[in-house]
């Protein structure tokens, strides 16, 4: 694992669940993010958010790559977001992934960066980032 990616897989709760899945933290490349949502609340006259992305993930990022690693669904979850930049770039062309990072600012935020290949350009300023379930896929993988 790369210092980067240890240094995001740190500031990720729950990251352990990707790393038992997968051996280590990816860098998600050549992921696809197929899923994304804002969700409002409000509890004792509080209101807050969360954004929810669904990551399909199967490996790919592995340098000892074979094909036959887990297939699965990471849901991430990033909690309070203080702003969100996220800009469709080609929405035909799906959501697919360079990269994952986390990183903290000055102020405890953790500021979360989904940098494209294609599709969706995510940028969350958030309280937290939580690996919420992994969800391992069945069904033969087309290629």
């Amino acid at each position: 694992m790369s210092k980067e990616s240890a240094a995001t897989a740190a500031l990720i709760k729950g990251s352990k669940l990707v790393e038992d899945a997968f051996g280590y933290w990816p860098s998600f490349h050549d992921a696809e993010i197929i899923g994304l949502s804002i969700n409002f609340s409000k509890s004792c006259n509080t209101y807050g958010s969360d954004v929810i992305l669904l990551i399909h993930h199967w490996g790919q990022d592995n340098p000892t790559f074979t094909g036959n690693e887990p297939d699965c669904i990471i849901e991430i979850r990033c909690r309070g977001p203080l702003y969100a930049n996220i800009e469709i770039q080609d929405s035909g062309a799906g959501g697919w992934i360079s990269e994952i990072r986390v990183t903290e600012d000055s102020n405890g935020r953790l500021l979360f960066d989904i940098t494209p290949l294609s599709g969706l350009d995510v940028r969350i300023n958030c309280a937290s980032v939580e690996v919420i379930g992994i969800t391992p896929i069945t069904e033969q993988r087309s290629s």
